[in-house]
């Protein structure tokens, strides 16, 4: 997840793993799982404090462009 998330918010990581669909094919995730996991993200970004609402909103934005990718039930 650090490795992703460091990828598409434009950080130095460089993402090596397998293609996000062919990586989360086998978990039959559903669209609950994936709110789940947005829930979850928004709560570690207040968590740590970041400063601006906005800058919370654009990853969470992020995150959610890859729900048809990751969903698969």
């Amino acid at each position: 997840m650090a490795d992703f998330l460091g990828v598409v918010t434009g950080g130095p990581n460089i993402y090596r793993g397998r293609d996000i669909r062919d990586a989360h094919a086998a978990y039959h995730i559903t669209h609950a799982h994936f709110d789940r996991l947005l829930t979850h993200i928004f709560a570690a970004a207040h968590e740590e404090s970041l400063e601006e609402e906005e800058d919370t909103q654009t990853l969470l934005d992020i995150i959610a462009a890859t729900r048809a990718d990751v969903v698969t039930r």
